[in-house]
């Protein structure tokens, strides 16, 4: 390592220590996932309980991935934290490994990326977050060289994180279709379509499988949060607005690089930005969240990350006011632990008062 590989000490420093402000926090449907994962490893099956199988989960990989560690004698919350940190810091490295050359470039989206609160609420939260996060990031540069390369082996390699994602969450397929769109309107023709191809086979084969498991076509928490209204649209549009403004510097770089990709028509600018936009119109649909931190947003952060990173490579460096940025960043910081849905997670302790409740009722 190099001392211009150094600067990703900073970035990953102030993660852990961002990290720490939050900590213990535990999200309580964490624990639903857990229980899953601490059956399958004890050979129970992807099971709640003996007899009827119920699908009560909502994140496949995410509770094989934490079975694994469980399985190899891994505290069941901490391999939770260990897959969230893990995930999380593979981010800020993948990014900066990509832009290695241009280090100052890629630092002021990092640096935001790193002191944002979602990031570090939900490394430690307990749900699959963070690995949305790492998938969506390693997915940006993967089809990127593939719109370079243009061959067949490339387009279907960068859908791989695609594909996982679709394993992650019900809604993962999501990005596929931004991608997909993103490779259409920037004239990637034919082979646009082989970003569909480990997807499609990964849906369809969870879809399978929970019909031969669970019998049912759909996941079973689809029934009951999927409730769409005009209540929910304006909620959610809430959900998303002020999400965006607590995130305000990487959201109004990323909007600049946007709106310059639409202008010049680059794939580079719009992939991300379609991915994000494409997004954050789903999450308004469903009404947001109630969770800390605008858990629902951390998807889009990697995306913004990627998109800043590629806008500000195209500006001058003379253009660039490094005193100016870090002033923001000293703005930034304090707001995140201001504002309230951040601070839900600081205070928000009741899963740990709980289990010593039932700890003495054992």
């Amino acid at each position: 390592m190099n001392k211009r590989d150094l600067l990703l000490l900073v970035p990953l420093a102030l993660f852990a220590l961002n990290a720490m402000v939050f900590f213990p926090f535990l999200s309580d449907d964490a624990l639903i996932s857990l229980r899953y994962s601490e059956r399958f490893s004890s050979g129970q099956g992807l099971t709640w309980n003996d007899g009827e199988r119920v699908e009560g989960y909502s994140n496949l990989l995410w509770v094989l991935l934490s079975s694994g560690l469980i399985s190899a004698g891994v505290p069941g919350i901490l391999s939770l934290r260990i897959l969230g940190v893990f995930s999380s810091a593979m981010f800020l490295f993948t990014v900066y490994a990509y832009w290695r050359r241009k280090p100052l470039r890629v630092l002021f989206p990092l640096l935001f990326a790193s002191v944002s609160a979602p990031i570090a609420v939900w490394a430690l939260g307990g749900l699959e977050q963070p690995l949305v996060l790492m998938l969506v990031s390693l997915s940006v540069p993967l089809i990127w060289r593939a719109g370079e390369d243009d061959s067949v082996s490339s387009w279907i390699l960068s859908s791989v994180p695609l594909a996982l994602l679709c394993i992650t969450r019900p809604d993962g397929p999501l990005f596929t279709a931004g991608a997909f769109l993103a490779a259409l309107v920037c004239g990637g023709g034919r082979k646009s379509f082989l970003l569909l191809i480990l997807p499609v086979v990964f849906f369809a084969g969870q879809t399978l499988f929970r019909l031969h498991y669970y019998g049912d076509w759909i996941p079973n928490t689809a029934r009951i949060k999927v409730k769409p209204s005009l209540f929910t649209v304006l909620r959610g549009g809430k959900y998303v607005l002020t999400g965006l403004l607590a995130l305000s510097p990487l959201t109004a770089v990323s909007t600049a690089g946007f709106f310059r990709g639409l202008r010049l028509r680059s794939f580079r600018l719009l992939l991300p930005g379609i991915m994000a936009g494409g997004w954050l119109l789903y999450v308004m649909v469903i009404g947001g969240d109630i969770f800390p931190a605008w858990r629902h947003l951390v998807p889009v952060i990697p995306l913004f990350v990627w998109l800043s990173a590629e806008f500000l490579s195209g500006i001058p460096a003379r253009k660039h006011h490094p005193v100016l940025l870090l002033a923001v960043l000293a703005l930034y910081i304090p707001l995140q632990y201001i504002l309230p849905l951040n601070r839900a997670a600081m205070e928000e302790r009741w899963e740990w008062d709980a289990r010593v409740v039932s700890l003495a009722l054992t």
